[in-house]
Order: C-alpha cells, then structure tokens, then sequence
C-alpha cells in the first residue's frame, strides 16, 4: 500500500512553517487521519495536531480543525 505525503508551506504570524496531512492504520481499531502544523522559533519546535478515526470524527471536524491550524500564531511575552 502507499501513501502520499503534500507538505504546504505556511506562515504562522511572521514565522514561517509548514502544514501537512496524515492517516494512520492500526490493527483492530478505525483508520486515523489528520492535519499537522508546525514552525521554528527560538530553536524550538512548535506543532499543532489534529488527529481523529475516519472517516466520521475527520469528517465532521477537519475543516474547523484546519482553520485553527492555519489561524496559530506564536505569542511572546
């Protein structure tokens, strides 16, 4: 079986980073899939996760989770 992998960059406030997309299969259990966000700063790794069972839970929530994604912004104080 493959797989295909699209990293998109993104910017992340005036970081910039990366968004990209995963799916999982586990034995006994639902597929997984979801988004990941994730940017450089200060020498730290800073990533945003959604990962929920397809195809109901991504489904139902993918696009609100994306934009939450999308919308991250490092805040410093």
């Amino acid at each position: 079986m493959g797989s295909e992998m699209c990293i998109r960059d993104r910017a992340y406030g005036d970081q910039r980073g990366l968004m990209f997309d995963i799916s999982a299969k586990l034995s006994d259990s639902p597929d997984y899939k979801g988004h990941v966000g994730a940017f450089v700063a200060d020498e730290k790794l800073y990533s945003i996760w959604y990962v929920a069972a397809d195809p109901y839970y991504y489904d139902k929530h993918s696009a609100t989770a994306e934009a939450i994604i999308k919308s991250a912004t490092l805040v410093r104080q």
